[in-house]
């Protein structure tokens, strides 16, 4: 892939959350640049899906659940924290009764193809400079101390932001060591046992090593944190109720 590709988004009127289609393809997963976990690099596909432009919001949340359980909870626009994988389930599924369609925490492979630009595969969310990282992702070098609104910083390629930095995102991945040996070729899905959690894309707290498109970090379900928040993703196959494309002039 070369250039910017083609975007089509939609508005989730339920929630408010908009969504990118991401399309279905071909790429290397992992890096043998990076650390053991990483290894060792392995093609794998994809099927189109949709991810959300944005990290959940604490107005989103307090939106489907009422509550906002974040450690910065003075900003209703900055990424919701504080809440565990177990959290981000019941989120889900009451964010789903809402819209009538089925709302589901990206794949580990989803995460790293869309962060990475599909083919393109990316060193970091947007970029292959460490130089212009601080162009796309709120982490340790321009520290502020806390989570940022989304979306102040530059998109990705496919037009997603705050990919790298703010905060950490789950997957819906169980967690292993050495599931790259044996991972499928086709939407891999992590391994059937473990108590942790995949977690993406570094956060507010991140070293640039961290904030990679190919690192790759667990937590165990339960746990929260206030610098782990997530994004949704979405089947293609099913239009959300009344969704609708983002107002003129809103696309990235």
């Amino acid at each position: 892939m070369s250039g910017e590709p083609d975007r089509k988004f939609l508005v989730e009127p339920a929630t408010g959350i908009e969504f990118v289609l991401i399309p279905g393809g071909e790429f290397t997963m992992g890096s043998n640049g990076g650390r053991h976990n990483e290894k060792p690099p392995h093609q794998v596909t994809v099927s189109s899906f949709y991810l959300a432009r944005h990290e959940v919001t604490q107005r989103a949340w307090e939106r489907v659940t009422g509550t906002r359980p974040s450690r910065f909870a003075d900003c209703g626009d900055c990424p919701v924290e504080q809440v565990s994988w177990d959290d981000v389930q019941d989120f889900l599924r009451r964010a789903s009764a809402r819209a009538g369609v089925t709302f589901r925490l990206p794949t580990e492979a989803e995460w790293e193809y869309a962060a990475g630009g599909g083919g393109s595969h990316q060193a970091w969310p947007g970029t292959n400079s460490s130089s212009e990282t601080g162009d796309f992702a709120w982490y340790s070098g321009n520290f502020s101390g806390k989570t940022r609104s989304v979306g102040l910083k530059l998109p990705n390629l496919y037009g997603l932001y705050d990919m790298a930095g703010n905060v950490g995102e789950w997957c819906a991945d169980r967690y292993s060591d050495t599931y790259y040996q044996g991972s499928p070729a086709d939407n891999p899905r992590g391994p059937d046992t473990g108590d942790r959690r995949v977690v993406r894309g570094g956060s507010w707290l991140s070293d640039p090593n961290d904030i990679r498109v190919t690192h790759r970090s667990r937590r165990s379900a339960d746990s929260r944190s206030p610098a782990i928040g997530f994004r949704v993703a979405l089947d293609p196959s099913v239009t959300p109720r009344g969704a609708s494309p983002p107002p003129a002039g809103e696309n990235p």
